[in-house]
């Protein structure tokens, strides 16, 4: 009987598509944007049962023909740059617990400091119970970023900060590892920030 390694794909699934060798820094998400497959068909194809599961120089069946995606740069007057650099270790509607996560989870790589995705004002500079010191910014076409679990911040409610502006570092925790919870709101509405994230 063959064994199966978590993400390599079944032969029946090899007409119709293509291989992706799996890079650095590469998730599921940003991959499914790409190329406009969906992460769950993803999954089936390449027997994935977790995203966690994507290691740098896996290969992956890509089905159909791949028209890639612009929607992985799309906001409604620009792009967001990503608040921390470092590595997703939560993703957007993933169950944690009884929660769904409605964001990212960001675990940084040797800086802690946070900027801001995009222009906008700081509408919101506080303590939230579950989220830690938490910063809200607002930006046009009433989208809204959020910056959670902030060890301190360097911006004041009212104040306007520009894209890659300097706004707090993350909070370490009992490990020792800074994690950013980041969301990216449309109205109140939670939108995927990989959709969105240049």
């Amino acid at each position: 009987m063959s064994s199966y390694v978590p993400g390599s794909y079944s032969s029946s699934s090899s007409a119709g598509g293509s291989r992706y060798y799996v890079k650095k820094g590469d998730s599921l998400w940003a991959i499914s944007k790409r190329y406009a497959v969906s992460v769950q068909r993803l999954m089936k194809e390449n027997r994935i049962s977790s995203p966690k599961e994507l290691k740098e120089g896996q290969i992956l069946f890509i089905p159909g023909k791949h028209r890639k995606s612009n929607s992985g740069s799309r906001r409604g007057n620009g792009s967001f740059s990503w608040p921390l650099k470092g590595e997703i270790i939560n993703f957007f509607g993933e169950r944690m617990g009884k929660v769904i996560n409605r964001g990212v989870d960001v675990k940084s790589e040797g800086s802690s400091s946070v900027n801001a995705s995009a222009d906008g004002q700081v509408i919101f500079c506080d303590y939230l119970k579950g989220w830690g010191q938490t910063l809200i910014l607002k930006h046009p076409s009433n989208f809204y970023t959020i910056y959670a679990n902030l060890a301190d911040n360097s911006v004041r409610e009212g104040s306007y900060v520009k894209d890659g502006e300097f706004i707090g570092k993350v909070a370490s925790g009992v490990d020792g590892d800074c994690v950013l919870h980041f969301e990216i709101r449309k109205k109140h509405l939670p939108q995927n920030p990989l959709d969105y994230l240049k």
